[in-house]
């Protein structure tokens, strides 16, 4: 597990990273088709990092938890429909989907470990 939260902010910020270039710049060149492959592996190994996480570290899903979860599942089945029936000019609102839901499940995950990480917190009045 250790692995997984040491790692796995690497990986989101790549993926935010590779997500920008792709939606910045397109061309027919090997370095643009790795980084589409990167951002496949990248796109499922993060949510899979990100669900490990948050069910053995934290344990308590929440409102903010269940929906960064559902974002998370429609941005991957988009992206994974995205993948299947390629990305050519006819799809792009599919393009424009997926990014959406990427950028809103991004926002939703970073409320949940606000969420989570405030919930513990105490203040002591002690003294």
């Amino acid at each position: 597990m250790r692995r997984i939260a040491s790692t796995l902010p690497v990986a989101l910020v790549l993926l935010v990273l590779n997500s920008t270039y792709l939606a910045g710049w397109s061309s027919a060149t090997a370095f643009h088709y790795a980084n589409v492959a990167a951002h496949v592996l990248l796109g499922a190994l993060a949510p899979l990092g990100l669900w490990m996480l948050a069910r053995r570290v934290f344990g308590r899903w929440g409102a903010w938890g269940l929906a960064a979860a559902a974002a998370t599942g429609g941005t991957v089945g988009v992206g994974i429909y995205f993948a299947w029936v390629g990305g050519g000019r006819a799809h792009d609102a599919v393009r424009q989907w997926h990014a959406a839901l990427g950028a809103l499940t991004a926002i939703l995950w970073a409320a949940w470990v606000v969420a989570v990480s405030g919930a513990g917190a105490r203040v002591s009045r002690s003294g």
